[in-house]
């Protein structure tokens, strides 16, 4: 990571070369008569750098690989603007002065061996596995390369030696010259410190003299105070020759400073949900982490931790950190996917399942493990919290609640209430940053799909004015609002929606109340049919709206209460779709009501409806045919024949499946591509080849898929 790299550099950008005719056009295959372009990339550079190295091997057939970098990088010419040695080496390489020069300085190092990680017969054979664990690294430049201070004063030594190629003896004169290369862009990670200001030095010989045809060694070792800041101390080693100022060679050199470990890491989100039912763009399933670095790890293994034991208890998965500089904060996406881990098995010869299992809910870390390139090993911790509960809401208004505006002019209405996460204590307690006020409340109307935040304090306290409708394709003096909550773990209440219903004061409408907001499979519910602010006299009234066939019967309809016996109550079911039926109900006035007519507030008719056992969990509303409103409609004759007709408000009622349902398929490993699987995955019957899905219950029981509640 901080070796020094490129060596030198070379023009590479709008470089007239030669290219493939194709590129040109298909029609050109073969045409090289214009087969030139001017491209601009390491890929015209690398071509100079070769044809200059060639030129020193033909002008020096002696030359090693060793010799030939080397001289590259002493006779290398500096670039134009501020760059750090990390960015360009030695610098321009210069072919006549690299072909001509007379010395060069060599500076030797080691490196260490790529190790065998197959332990198996069947592994690549490398250095390392032949016991050969560093080999010669000769270079031009002087790379101390990444270091921990740890609080204490740091002094590192390497030995160069120095080559005089001519026939006569040389006295060179040596100058240190550190640069300081300030931060040009957002996290720079090759800014520079003020190696004076922080006491950081690089002692070399200050004169050398070299026989001819002969070497000379000699040594460079840097200094680095425990008070220095971290950070990169760079510059370059010049050699004049004191007879010949214009005989100059250079040598790079650097050291970056750090404190090992890994400053944080934070789960991002710190909290999550599985939402085996229902999600939304705001559910969170998915975690990653927000980390800062404090010194260069080549790669990060990521486990799942148990709070209570602090022992890991699952793995997640690895990342490279080849990428990652020190104190810049990063984000690694997906470390923990849908509550996923492969559990630690124990067993050091299969230490990995590899089966993965769910996390329960509850509280756990994600441990982050840093290698660095030394192969130690940092670690740090990041609580996160899996919930499965919605808060516990209060609110001024109620689940299917009708309010009338206290005043018809009225265009905005107060909701005002409490939203109360049990688990945001545990988080706390955990670390992580939470509160009440990561609560959400929101208020959506279904006519026009305009989902808006309630604002939520740091208690979970909430006071909004919000507006009623004034424009939209059902413009209408009743305003239907649904209120959602979730929490930090973005639990969402999509079973307890609240649904409420504003009407402006004095608007005549209809209402069908259920006297249950909820029932299971196989349970009836008496859905009560009401006319409100009629102020006519009524005589026959007549309800029709859509209802879901595939998941309701109707036992029987009826007049309600006081007027059994006064009105005869008559209904049809017409099929709408393979879904939903027609339903009209008809209640006429019999007897002396028939010419007094009913008039004002009154409930008419009770219809009851039985939940078929056909899974299904959600609620149930009552829209208008037409599709005009997601309002029934009701209308009313009078006594003199005249008509009113209202839109009816439906409050949801929910139905709750009694048994779980399980989906599952098949999808064959050999079949699969990087992409998913092959569309002819599914044509293909698996039952033909013994293929079985089921699922165990808590008895022990199994229900495959030829099992009617499977």
């Amino acid at each position: 990571m901080y070796d020094i790299k490129p060596e030198v550099t070379a023009p590479g950008v709008s470089v007239y070369s030669t290219v493939p005719p194709y590129m040109h056009g298909a029609d050109q295959i073969g045409n090289y008569q214009y087969a030139y372009d001017r491209l601009s990339g390491t890929s015209m550079a690398t071509p100079q750098v070769s044809g200059v190295a060639a030129l020193l091997k033909q002008a020096h057939p002696d030359m090693t690989p060793a010799d030939i970098k080397a001289t590259l990088m002493n006779t290398a010419d500096p670039l134009n603007g501020d760059y750090s040695v990390y960015e360009v080496g030695g610098g321009v390489v210069d072919p006549y002065k690299a072909v001509h020069a007379q010395t060069e300085i060599e500076v030797h190092a080691k490196t260490e061996t790529v190790t065998n990680t197959d332990s198996s017969s069947n592994g690549p054979t490398t250095l390392a596995s032949k016991g050969i664990k560093t080999i010669k690294d000769d270079t031009g430049a002087i790379s101390f390369g990444e270091q921990a201070v740890n609080g204490k004063d740091l002094k590192d030594s390497r030995s160069l030696t120095i080559y005089n190629h001519s026939y006569q003896d040389k006295t060179f004169n040596v100058q240190v010259k550190f640069q300081t290369l300030s931060s040009r862009f957002t996290n720079d990670s090759r800014a520079d410190n003020d190696a004076s200001a922080n006491g950081v030095t690089l002692d070399v010989k200050p004169v050398v003299t070299v026989k001819k045809s002969s070497k000379a060694n000699m040594d460079a070792t840097i200094t680095v105070p425990a008070t220095a800041k971290l950070g990169t101390y760079e510059g370059y080693v010049v050699y004049t020759n004191k007879d010949n100022p214009d005989e100059t060679y250079k040598i790079p050199f650097a050291i970056h400073t750090v404190q090992e470990g890994i400053d944080y890491v934070k789960g991002d989100p710190a909290a999550y949900t599985l939402p085996y039912e229902a999600g939304s763009n705001a559910t969170r399933w998915s975690l990653g982490v927000d980390f800062k670095l404090k010194s260069h790890m080549r790669t990060f293994d990521f486990f799942l931790v148990d709070p209570k034991t602090n022992q890991e208890i699952g793995y997640l998965g690895t990342g490279d950190g080849m990428g990652a500089d020190e104190n810049i904060n990063y984000y690694f996406r997906g470390v923990l996917n849908n509550g996923q881990y492969y559990p630690l098995t124990g067993d050091p010869d299969n230490p990995i399942s590899f089966d993965f299992k769910e996390t329960d809910p509850g509280l756990y870390k994600i441990r982050m493990v840093g290698t660095n390139d030394e192969g130690k090993t940092f670690t740090s911790d990041a609580p996160v919290y899996y919930g499965v509960k919605e808060p516990k809401v209060t609110m001024n208004y109620d689940a299917g609640q009708i309010v009338e505006t206290a005043n018809p002019t009225d265009k905005n209405v107060t909701v005002n209430g409490t939203a109360f996460d049990a688990d945001i204590a545990d988080m706390q307690a955990a670390g992580i940053d939470a509160s009440q006020g990561d609560n959400m409340m929101t208020y959506y109307n279904p006519s026009n799909s305009a989902e808006k935040n309630i604002p939520v304090d740091g208690q979970g306290n909430f006071n909004a004015t919000i507006p009623l409708a004034t424009a939209g394709p059902f413009v209408l003096p009743i305003t239907e609002y649904d209120f959602y909550d979730w929490d930090k773990s973005t639990v969402r209440n999509y079973g307890s929606t609240r649904d409420v219903y504003f009407v402006k004061k004095g608007t005549a409408y209809s209402s069908a109340i259920s006297d249950k907001q909820r029932i299971n499979m196989g349970d009836t519910t008496t859905v009560t049919f009401s006319m409100k602010n009629v102020t006519t006299n009524v005589k026959q009234a007549v309800y029709s709206f859509l209802y879901p066939t595939q998941y309701l019967d109707v036992v029987n309809a009826k007049p309600h209460g006081t007027y059994n016996g006064k009105l005869d109550v008559q209904y049809s079911s017409t099929p709408f779709n393979s879904t939903y039926s027609v339903m009209t109900i008809t209640a006429t006035a019999t007897g002396d009501l028939a010419n007094t007519g009913i008039v004002g507030d009154a409930s008419l008719v009770d219809m009851t409806f039985k939940a078929k056992d056909s899974y299904y969990k959600g609620p149930m509303q009552f829209e208008d045919p037409t599709g005009a409103s997601r309002f029934f409609k009701a209308t009313y004759t009078n006594v003199d024949n005249s008509t009113v007709t209202t839109q009816g408000i439906q409050p949801y009622f929910y139905i709750t499946p009694t048994y779980s349902l399980m989906r599952a398929q098949v999808q064959a490993e050999g079949l699969m591509t990087f992409s998913g699987p092959e569309p002819e995955m599914n044509q293909i019957d698996y039952n033909k080849a013994g293929t079985k899905i089921s699922v165990t219950d808590a008895d022990g029981k199994e229900y495959g898929v030829t099992d009617p509640l499977g």
